[in-house]
């Protein structure tokens, strides 16, 4: 069986592992909430993933046997460390019509289509495209690799899995279990996100006595996409606006660049047929200012890639040869023995300093 890494739960390391997989247009952003405002702010979602600390407990929600007859893809999850991965395809294999999968989810999910769970979990192990964009996050190696045989058992173990709305009702995908589970109809796809913050909270409510590590991402339209879109829109429509009113000013009744803009902007349109400069006036100004406003977000949208893309060549570089150099460099000088003695006597001070304050 192929080895998979462990890979940082980070929007930005989620958002470079879609565009690995070759899908185009969107991106994951972190949630700090779940209040109608903050799922506005970033509508429309095609999927949530939570992060939560695993625990072995009894289940006893039905799941759906025969994901196949119902349109779903779901996989079992047969990897260690791919869970992180698996509920990203889970989202995007069951959102097809709504986002751009590229050649290699598309035809991984053709090959796969009739497959059972246990199958498709087998199919993405012997992935070789899903496996590379997955392990190029894998850390360098350490100097030396530590048995963890005899503490494997005190280590903290945390899962993802994957929420959205499939044909009209809304899932619960998790690899470790033996099929979706169904969280009830969603009316629209828009209504789902309500309908999901009370299983949610009542997963948080469940651990909160005992854990606060909790995670949730969306997965989401490229904001870069959504804002040039709408900054496009709105300095067309002020132009649009600009020369209707320069038109009325030199009495060209034809408004031909108006016509020629038609239906999107049918309220500028008519406002140059019935010649309402001060109705015009005041649509271009604030268009105006709604395309600044989209500017500066969008600015900052391609900011927040920008450092997600230098944050993910510093988790990939292997600063190893560069940190043997400077210890050869540090030894040559005469200066890593008391470096190192100078650290020890730090470490010492702190441990005496806390053996203080616990007994004051």
């Amino acid at each position: 069986m192929a080895n998979w890494c462990t890979i940082e739960s980070d929007p930005g390391v989620f958002t470079e592992l879609i565009q690995e997989f070759g899908v185009k247009g969107l991106q994951v952003e972190e949630l700090y909430s779940m209040d109608d405002e903050s799922f506005a702010q970033i509508s429309p979602v095609h999927g949530l993933i939570f992060l939560f600390k695993w625990q072995r407990e009894e289940d006893n929600r039905p799941t759906l046997l025969d994901p196949n007859s119902h349109g779903i893809f779901f996989a079992n999850q047969v990897i260690n460390n791919a869970c992180a991965t698996q509920a990203i395809l889970s989202i995007l294999l069951n959102a097809e019509s709504s986002v751009q999968l590229g050649d290699t989810l598309t035809n991984f999910k053709a090959f796969t289509k009739e497959f059972s769970a246990e199958m498709k979990g087998e199919a993405i192990n012997n992935s070789p495209d899903i496996q590379k964009a997955h392990n190029s996050f894998a850390r360098p190696e350490h100097f030396v690799e530590y048995d963890k045989s005899g503490s494997a058992g005190d280590e903290d173990t945390f899962h993802f899995i994957a929420y959205l709305p499939i044909n009209g009702t809304l899932y619960e995908l998790d690899g470790l279990k033996e099929g979706p589970v169904s969280l009830g109809k969603c009316e629209s796809d828009a209504s789902w996100l309500s309908q999901i913050r009370p299983h949610i909270n009542e997963r948080i409510n469940r651990y909160s006595a005992k854990e606060i590590r909790f995670n949730l991402m969306a997965i989401i339209n490229d904001r870069r996409d959504v804002y040039r879109g709408k900054a496009d829109f709105h300095e067309q429509r002020a132009s649009v606006a600009s020369r209707a009113l320069a038109a009325i000013a030199g009495g060209d009744a034809a408004m031909t660049d108006v016509d020629a803009a038609g239906d999107q902007f049918k309220d500028v349109r008519e406002a140059a047929e019935s010649k309402d400069s001060a109705t015009l006036e005041e649509m271009k100004n604030l268009d105006e200012l709604k395309a600044a406003d989209f500017s500066k977000k969008l600015a900052a949208a391609q900011e927040k890639f920008d450092r997600w893309k230098v944050d993910n060549i510093r988790r990939k570089h292997n600063y190893i040869p560069f940190i043997v150099k400077i210890l050869k460099i540090l030894a040559k000088k005469k200066q890593l023995q008391k470096l190192i003695k100078r650290a020890e006597e730090k470490r010492l001070q702190k441990v005496a300093d806390l053996k203080a304050s616990k007994k004051k």
